[in-house]
């Protein structure tokens, strides 16, 4: 699959059992012509650089590929592991923080 818009974060607040819970939910979405939002991934994890390496990989195995540009915010670990996975990607930190709704 080339999805050439890539957007990565980490949701802490999940609902379960109607509930409000905290769990760190690695996401990555693409935003199709049309403005629609596909989940690409989504797995239960810390935001750990080895989390979002093995992230990464997961969506790659999937093949994920094409990718040219990444929107994320600015965790430590995520920038280095997209710096790993897309070495020529260009990535850009959220310019504002808008809520999202999966």
């Amino acid at each position: 699959m080339i999805l050439p818009f890539l957007i990565v974060d980490a949701l802490l607040k999940i609902r379960e059992d109607g509930r409000l819970k905290s769990y760190s939910t690695l996401i990555a979405t693409d935003t199709n012509r049309d403005g629609y939002r596909k989940i690409l991934g989504m797995e239960r994890n810390s935001e750990s650089e080895q989390s979002w390496l093995k992230f990464f990989r997961n969506l790659k195995q999937r093949d994920l590929k094409g990718v040219d540009f990444i929107v994320s915010n600015h965790n430590g670990g995520l920038i280095n592991a997209v710096a790993n996975h897309f070495q020529e990607v260009t990535w850009q930190r959220y310019q504002t923080f808008l809520p999202i709704t999966y």
